[in-house]
């Protein structure tokens, strides 16, 4: 069967069932957009009443919703400014009641400051008649004391007298004890670590003994010493004082001479004796003591554990160790009872101030009592005239 059809515009051929049905979905087409058109059409004019509908009802409801909060209002104005007045006059009362402490204890603060000030003055009083007191009896006791005095400056005056007739006649034994004082202070001064002691009179011939002392305290030597003022230098000083040093049992043996060998110009050494002038006895000190404290550290350093131990067994059983745990025993006590008395004092101190703080604490709380009772709920809230914890509190209004 022949089902093509041609065109008789263009020519071209086409199917026949082809045709039909483009030609019916035009129609349709067209069909459903018309109805499409007519039904968008009647939506828009539904909505337009929806609109329309829902504004007439918002006004509506405008005007009734206004005429109630009109009414609502005026209650609630007339009601508020009743309350506000009634609270207005509450709080005049209340600053009146404020005005009224304030003033009582503007009183009270003036009435302290006038105690304070009689007090002050009754202290200044008696402060003043004790002074008077202890002046006159200082004025009676340095009269005395200026009686004394010129007695004992008459007899000082009479001493002095005797002293110079004695020091005029000379003596020869002191113009040899001069040089030796001499060296003693200035070997004291200079090393107060060392023990600086005169050789006794009619042991040996020299003058000071020097033990030189580490700081540890430890002896590390001894250092014979031996002073002449002169006019010439003997030979036989020096086998004296090796003498001296073997029976002082010294490391070392110096003297000090006003005048030296003839070939020395300001100290050096002869037969294993130094010899120097005054000027140079500190630097030959300090040179020897050096040397005796290095040699002495090294000595220390040979020696065995065994002799060390001794050595420190021997510390723990001395006098001196014994001395210095009993010092510290007595600065401990020392201490013990200056905390004691310091803790009784603070006692007393703390338990004073509490008995003030709680009388304070008294007349605040019977001030806040008051004002409750008085102003009931309407009193503010003020700070320490709660009277009881704020867990409380609530627990507490729901009783009354």
């Amino acid at each position: 069967m022949n089902d093509q059809v041609k065109c008789p515009h263009c020519g071209n051929s086409f199917s026949l069932p082809d045709v039909l049905t483009h030609q019916l979905e035009e129609q349709m087409s067209k069909k459903y957009s018309r109805e499409n058109e007519e039904l968008r059409e009647k939506l828009n004019n539904k909505d337009k009443e929806i609109v329309e509908q829902k504004r007439i009802l918002w006004q509506k409801a405008l005007v009734i919703a206004e005429e109630k909060i009109k009414d609502k209002t005026s209650v609630e104005t007339l009601a508020l400014k009743e309350q506000i007045e009634s609270q207005r006059k509450k709080i005049n009362e209340a600053q009146k009641i404020e005005l009224e402490l304030r003033r009582e204890r503007i009183k009270l603060e003036q009435k302290e400051k006038e105690l304070d000030l009689i007090a002050q003055r009754k202290i200044d009083e008696e402060r003043k008649s004790i002074s008077e007191n202890a002046y006159k009896k200082a004025q009676d006791e340095n009269r005395f004391k200026e009686l004394g005095m010129n007695k004992q400056i008459e007899d000082m005056r009479k001493q002095i007298e005797e002293l110079k007739r004695k020091s005029d006649q000379g003596s020869q034994q002191l113009q040899g004890e001069i040089p030796e004082l001499f060296l003693e202070n200035i070997l004291k001064t200079e090393f107060p670590m060392d023990e600086i002691k005169p050789v006794p009179k009619g042991i040996l011939g020299a003058d000071v003994l020097q033990i030189v002392k580490n700081k540890f305290s430890k002896s590390c030597g001894i250092i014979i010493w031996e002073s002449k003022r002169t006019k010439v230098w003997q030979e036989g000083w020096v086998a004296k004082l090796k003498e001296d040093q073997r029976e002082a049992k010294a490391e070392v043996a110096i003297i000090i001479s006003q005048v030296l060998p003839k070939d020395f110009k300001h100290y050096g050494q002869k037969n294993g004796v130094l010899i120097g002038s005054f000027e140079f006895i500190i630097g030959l000190a300090s040179l020897v003591r050096m040397k005796l404290i290095e040699l002495a550290t090294v000595k220390s350093s040979l020696i065995g554990k065994q002799e060390k131990k001794e050595y420190l067994w021997n510390y723990l059983q001395s006098t001196e160790f014994k001395h210095r745990l009993e010092a510290i025993d007595e600065a401990i006590d020392l201490r013990k009872k200056i905390l004691e008395q310091e803790k009784k004092w603070f006692k007393n101190k703390w338990a004073t101030e509490e008995k003030a703080i709680e009388l304070l604490s008294d007349s605040l709380m019977g001030i806040g009592g008051d004002l409750k009772g008085i102003m009931g709920k309407s009193l503010p809230e003020i700070k320490g005239f709660d009277m009881l914890p704020a867990g409380n509190k609530e627990k507490n209004e729901q009783l009354f």
